[in-house]
């Protein structure tokens, strides 16, 4: 039996009820059955085609025996390597406004939507006088990690950091921050401290509750973990200088990017069971990746630290004060207050977690269950999280086509056949041609049939071995002979070892009987003399026959 590598149940092993692990299989019925008769032959019996999961060609690279880099893909990687980056000398405002502009040509003239970076002043002036409409941010993690070399020299050092981290991570609101700041400073005596009457200037650029208004993706960077500088640890440090930056970037990035693709492969090959039986969580087990469905878990599993204060209701909104006992982590109380507006299901909580984070906080969680919702709308489901196919965009398609080409380049250079190298880079400016007449006739906003007509595959420019056909159609190249040794063979399953040994032992037994069957008529071909006669089949095929001397060959 063939069958998918998702058929059967898995059963998870955690101790934890509420950390569970991936599970890949889902039970999925699709196979291939084969019975071995008794004369030898294999018959198939059943088939069934038909997966209860998604399917995902492009992700079979992540599959253990996928892992093999391509050549093509390996002499990419090569030529980066070896590609110098000497982009910018001086940290300036005037060379960080050419950068950014360099940049915003490149993205189309299409500005972020948000932006975070250090307290550098030259950045700043860049940022506000090339993109005027974005909101600018300063890393918070960057920030708190001053505050032994600023205020280390205070008596009461302990106490004072203790106290500025709970009036900037705990306020809920505007005015909180300001009456809880004003206290801060009183009570330690930090009116004359200038950094952080500078800090106070900017409050809106780094503090939570001023920033807490728009998404984020979850750089909140309240630990170095969830900082971006986690991104460039290992590529960058602090006395990093742009220009090695942006050549260290690239290899960042290039990171990244396979972090990403190697997670959302597991997302789609496992998946986390639900750690209870509300709808609400296999809703978003189904839409979350694994990370972020972890993320959702950990908030589902803290509303156990959540009471319910109060309840008051005016009209179609309801209210609530919620009570939490443990934030993070510690014996610490915090009473959050959730509106929940029954028309539409619209549940908004001033923690405003699911603002900044797109997750739902506990305390909305608690709410939707006493209100008795089993499906959330569709806004809280944050597109960026969703593990759904999503369309593909230009750069990927640019990468698709780059990856087969790649491969053809590969393939038509893998003899070292000048001919063939010469035929391929012909194909390919017939292409090129047709392709610019395409683009002319849609400047041109010519019909589409006449568009469909530009593109073909001359056949004069290429051979049988492009396997070009005047059809237009581009086939797959010829397997080509590799260099090196070959490689080796897979592993057979027992049944099949013995159907191979029982084949090889009859070959044996039909060579013996036709070896005494030659010694026996060797007196009566023993006066002929054969000569060798080579017939050169339709397809090009060699075959090599013996007849006898004077005999015909027709």
């Amino acid at each position: 039996m063939f069958a998918c590598a998702r058929s059967g149940k898995s059963k998870s092993n955690s101790r934890n009820a509420f950390k569970k692990h991936p599970i890949s299989k889902t039970n999925c019925g699709a196979r291939v059955n084969v019975v071995l008769c008794t004369d030898g032959r294999w018959r198939v019996t059943l088939v069934h085609h038909e997966h209860n999961h998604e399917l995902s060609p492009g992700k079979s690279r992540f599959y253990k025996n996928n892992r093999v880099i391509a050549p093509f893909v390996k002499r990419r990687l090569e030529m980066n390597d070896l590609a110098g980056c000497a982009l910018i000398s001086s940290e300036d405002t005037k060379t960080f406004t050419w950068f950014y502009n360099t940049w915003l040509e490149c993205m189309g003239d299409r500005p972020p939507y948000a932006i975070v970076t250090d307290q550098a002043k030259a950045m700043q002036n860049a940022i506000e006088n090339v993109f005027p409409n974005t909101r600018h941010r300063w890393c918070l993690w960057h920030i708190m990690k001053k505050m032994p070399e600023k205020l280390g020299g205070y008596k009461q050092y302990e106490l004072i950091k203790s106290a500025m981290e709970g009036v900037v991570y705990d306020s809920l609101s505007i005015l909180e921050f300001e009456e809880s700041w004003i206290m801060f400073t009183e009570k330690y005596n930090l009116h004359k401290n200038d950094w952080l009457d500078g800090l106070y200037i900017e409050r809106h650029r780094w503090v939570l509750v001023f920033v807490k208004d728009i998404f984020w993706a979850g750089m909140s960077t309240t630990q170095r973990s969830e900082s971006m500088n986690a991104f460039f640890d290992g590529y960058v440090n602090s006395k990093t200088t742009l220009k090695q930056f942006v050549e260290q970037y690239e290899n960042a990035l290039r990171s990244k990017v396979e972090k990403e693709c190697q997670a959302d492969f597991n997302s789609f090959n496992s998946r986390l069971p639900c750690i209870t039986h509300y709808e609400i969580e296999k809703q978003f087990q189904e839409i979350y990746t694994t990370a972020k469905f972890k993320e959702f878990q950990n908030e589902l599993t803290g509303k156990i630290y959540c009471d319910v204060l109060s309840i008051k209701e005016d009209g179609g909104l309801v209210v609530y004060e919620i009570l939490e006992d443990k934030i993070g982590g510690k014996d610490r109380q915090k009473t959050f207050i959730v509106s929940f507006k029954q028309s539409d299901c619209n549940v908004k909580c001033n923690c405003r977690l699911f603002e900044f984070r797109g997750i739902l906080c506990r305390h909305s969680i608690v709410v939707f269950i006493q209100q008795k919702v089993k499906i959330v709308p569709e806004r809280y489901n944050s597109s960026s999280m969703e593990k759904r196919y999503k369309e593909v965009s230009q750069n990927e398609k640019f990468d698709r086509m780059c990856i087969a080409f790649y491969q053809v380049a590969d393939l038509a250079t893998g003899d070292g056949d000048e001919d063939t190298t010469k035929h391929v880079m012909k194909w390919i400016e017939q292409l090129r041609v047709d392709l610019h007449k395409v683009k002319e006739a849609r400047e041109n906003n010519e019909p589409s049939s006449v568009l469909a007509s530009q593109v073909h595959v001359s056949s004069t420019t290429g051979d049988s071995n492009l396997n070009v056909k005047e059809s237009g159609i581009v086939h797959s190249p010829l397997a080509l002979r590799r260099r090196g040794r070959a490689p080796f063979k897979r592993m057979q399953p027992m049944v099949e070892q013995v159907v191979q040994k029982k084949k090889e032992n009859e070959k044996e037994k039909e060579k013996k009987k036709k070896r005494r069957k030659t010694k026996t008529d060797d007196h009566i071909v023993s006066d002929l003399n054969p000569e060798k006669v080579d017939i050169i089949s339709l397809d090009g095929a060699i075959a090599s026959v013996v007849v006898p001397s004077g005999a015909s060959t027709g």
